[in-house]
This record gives C-alpha cells, structure tokens and sequence, in this order.
C-alpha cells in the first residue's frame, strides 16, 4: 500500500475546508459521534470505521437534497471534485449523497439497509454535532470537561429533533451513548486525530493497487489545482506528461506509475498557499514570491505523512531544483537530481508555459520548445531527458494543452 489512509483522510477533511466556505464545522467531531454511535449499537467494526469514513469525507459527495439558490449561494466548491469518482471511495459515497434524507425518504429508495442505517447515522451525527457547537456545549467542555458533561441534559437536544426523522431506535441509542463518560473524554481533536492515523481499513476501502492510487492522487490533485481556475489540471496533465515521457525512456511499468503518481501530486503543497497569491494578475513582490517557493517545501512535508514510498515524495517535491543548483528549495545539483526528478522538471514547466496563466497566455508549440531548451542550454533543465519531449512534441503538446 502506497498511501498513508489515516493521515490522507485527515489532509482530505481538512483540505476540503480550504476550497468550500460552508463545510461542516467540526467534522472530526461528526465523524466521531457517527463511530462511536455505530459501535454503540453493536455493528461490526467494518461499519463502523466505514461510517467514520463515509462522515469525515461527506462534503466531497452532495446532497440530493435539492437546495434553494440562497442556501447555495457561497458554495465555491465547482462540481467537479466527487467522491464517487474516486475509485477507492465510491462505494461510501451513497450513503453521503442521501446523508439529509429522513428515515420514511430513505426508505422509498433503491439502496441498501446498511446504506440506509448509514445515512440516518451520518443524518443525526451532523445534527448533534451542530447543535453542542451552537449552543456553546463545546466551548464548555474545552473549558471544563467535568463540569460540561455533569451539566450535560440530553433532553435540550431531544426536544430540536422528531423520532420519525431517523432510523427506529435511533436517537435512544445517541442517547445512551452520551451517558458514557468515555464518549465526552475522548471527544477531543488530538484523541480523534490520532484514532483515524492508526486506524485499519484494509476491510473498509479497496486494496490500494496502482489504479486506486492513481484515482486518490487525481482526487488529491483537483483540490490543489482548483484553487486558481487558472491552473485546473495542470496536476493531472503534468502527470500523464512524466508517465508518457517514462515510457519513452523504457522506464518499467511500476516506475512509471509512480512518476504519474508523483507528477499528481507535485503541487499538493499549494494546499497552504494563500489564493490571491495564485491568482494574483500582477508581478509577485519578494515576500509573496518567497510564500509561492514555500509550496515545494509544503508539498515534501505532507507526502511524508500520506506517501510511504519515498521515491515518490522526493520525485514531487524536487520539480523546482534545477542543475546548477539555482532551483529551490534544496538548491540541489545535477548529481543530487535522479531521472525522475529531471522528467518531473521539465513536465511541470512544459505544461505549465502550454496553459493560460493570469500574467500571460498559452504558448504555441515552437514557443514552448525555445524556452525549454534555452533553460537546458543554461544547464537548468536536462538537455538528454528534454530529447525525449522532443521527439514525441506534438504528444507531448497534445497531453499538456
């Protein structure tokens, strides 16, 4: 297994949050309550850490709720980011879709009962969550955990909700659950954080072959690279480009799928890169410049942390060193810099000068070439590994345009 499924949950929450302005407060929270609940009621603990699954990523799956315009309205998240189309995910992804439906809704659908159990889990979970942050019950316990829970009633939340809306014997079962004083001890981001990082959910999700990690990389890209409109797809084009080009230079399959995971996932560290900087129209002053490098520093530190392989890691966050060391952020040389890194290199820029940026627009073919090679003439970019761009141009123009 190449990726980390605890600590990427974890990033997939919380990136999330970075491209939607009405996500879920406390989603942790929601995902934990929606657990610990499942686990109450005596399920198996393959449905239980799925319900954890299934609640932490529900904002990537929308509603079939259908929504007024102005309930809408700040929703910045386009469409195209789905949990469904993620091979590892689209299995849970039912259940988030019917997540607002009532118990008598859900029962007039084609789904499965553990879909319906699920979605009335995740239904009642985010209502309760919702309403400790409302009320100001979670402010209380951060402040004093034993005097919150003492004073805790559950009757207050009974009264906000109506029986028929979830599944039968539901809300006693939340109920019992918050008598325990376990529930409320753990109910901490620390705890929960590090209960999703150690959890197995080898039964949960699909084993991670190569085309699952693949899909999950393509999911992970298209948050990056929808934070500028501008740069949509440039994750996935840069790369399909390093894949094309590693079989060109008769690198072996297993190679080549870890250049296109690496080529997906080079930018990831523009997670924590401020939008008006990404987007800005005009020239970068020092101080932003310097906040734009920090991204492949960003991007090594949060593959370390989702990505086992190594290789991979070093390959994605080394896409802006370049030859005679004037690269960033290691400012490593030629020697220091593997094949893939060269192949990686030169993706990113191909791609890069083949698509519209707000400070220019996309060059033509001849224009991407000259650039490319005065850099390697500069002994920036690798001329050897550049030949290769060369002799397949047009595929290669075709792939990053």
């Amino acid at each position: 297994m190449i990726f980390n499924i605890g600590n990427t949950l974890i990033l997939l929450h919380r990136a999330h949050r970075i491209v939607r302005e009405n996500t879920l407060l406390n989603g942790e929270y929601s995902a934990y309550i929606a657990y610990r609940l499942s686990l109450i009621m005596g399920l198996d603990e393959d449905f239980c850490a799925k319900s954890l699954v299934c609640s932490l990523l529900q904002n990537y799956s929308s509603s079939a709720k259908k929504h007024t315009c102005s309930e809408t309205k700040h929703d910045r998240s386009p469409e195209r980011i789905k949990l469904s189309d993620c091979s590892v995910f689209q299995e849970i992804s039912i259940p988030a879709r019917y997540r607002e439906y009532s118990f008598q809704e859900l029962t007039k659908l084609n789904i499965t009962r553990q879909e319906l159990l699920m979605s009335s889990i995740l239904k009642i979970s985010d209502l309760f969550n919702n309403i400790l942050q409302e009320t100001g019950f979670l402010a209380d316990l951060a402040k004093d955990r034993m005097l919150a829970i003492q004073h805790f009633d559950f009757k207050d939340f009974k009264e906000r909700l109506d029986d028929e809306d979830f599944y039968p014997g539901l809300v006693t079962e939340l109920e019992r659950l918050t008598q325990m004083d376990d529930f409320w001890f753990y109910l901490r981001d620390d705890y929960i954080e590090g209960m999703i990082r150690t959890m197995n959910f080898n039964n949960v999700l699909p084993a991670m072959n190569d085309e699952h990690a693949l899909s999950l990389a393509r999911l992970l890209s298209t948050i990056v690279d929808m934070k500028s409109p501008l740069t949509y797809q440039h994750s996935i084009k840069v790369g399909e480009l390093a894949r094309f080009i590693g079989k060109k230079l008769h690198l072996d399959k297993k190679t080549c799928n870890r250049l296109h995971l690496a080529g997906l996932l080079h930018d990831i560290g523009k997670i924590n890169t401020e939008d008006a900087i990404l987007n800005k129209c005009g020239k970068l002053t020092p101080s932003e410049y310097r906040k734009i490098q920090a991204h492949a520093t960003d991007t090594r530190g949060i593959l370390r942390s989702i990505i086992i392989d190594a290789n991979v890691v070093a390959w994605a966050a080394e896409h802006h060193e370049r030859l005679d060391g004037s690269g960033y952020p290691m400012k490593k040389t030629g020697e220091q810099l593997t094949l893939q890194s060269r192949i990686l290199a030169i993706a990113d820029v191909f791609q890069a000068l083949c698509q519209k940026r707000s400070y220019r627009d996309k060059l033509n073919l001849d224009e991407v070439l000259k650039i490319i090679r005065s850099e390697c003439a500069q002994n920036k970019l690798c001329a050897k590994t550049f030949a290769a761009f060369e002799e397949n141009a047009e595929k290669c123009y075709n792939i990053a345009k």
